[in-house]
């Protein structure tokens, strides 16, 4: 997951507009959050959730990883993200409407003890899920 080119939020946001997709933004740990690790194993290496990603998502992850060290300008860029939308824990996940406002998270900001969605063991659950956060951005 480490992303070795800061995230360009301005820049995902115009895209997301112009090709009318769902900008959906992941902020996890590449090595230390064992449910970050799970999603990336069985969800997004998949070659369906690529698929889906690619025709339907602008998909920003933005890494936090304890082992690994990020560029200088990545890890500045990824803690601005982190604090710009108060992340915490991961997974996170922050959907932007077509003018990059926020319009739904996961978990909420006020959940102290989030339920993990049925969707994070499968590409296709996972599908499931943001295809119903997808419906309230239409």
């Amino acid at each position: 997951m480490v992303n070795a080119t800061p995230a360009n939020l301005l820049a995902a946001i115009a895209q997301a507009k112009a090709e009318n997709k769902l900008l959906l933004l992941e902020f996890g740990s590449s090595d230390s959050c064992a449910p970050c690790m799970k999603l990336e194993e069985k969800v997004f290496s998949q070659p369906e959730f690529k698929d889906y990603a690619a025709t339907n998502l602008v998909f920003l992850r933005i890494d936090f990883p304890d082992r690994h060290k990020l560029p200088p300008s990545v890890e500045a860029t990824n803690l601005l993200l982190g604090t710009q939308f108060e992340i915490l824990p991961f997974p996170s996940f922050v959907a932007l409407d077509r003018d990059g406002k926020e319009f739904w998270r996961f978990p909420a900001k006020d959940d102290a003890n989030p339920k993990t969605p049925a969707g994070f063991s499968s590409p296709q659950g996972f599908i499931a899920w943001i295809e119903e956060v997808r419906l309230k951005l239409k």
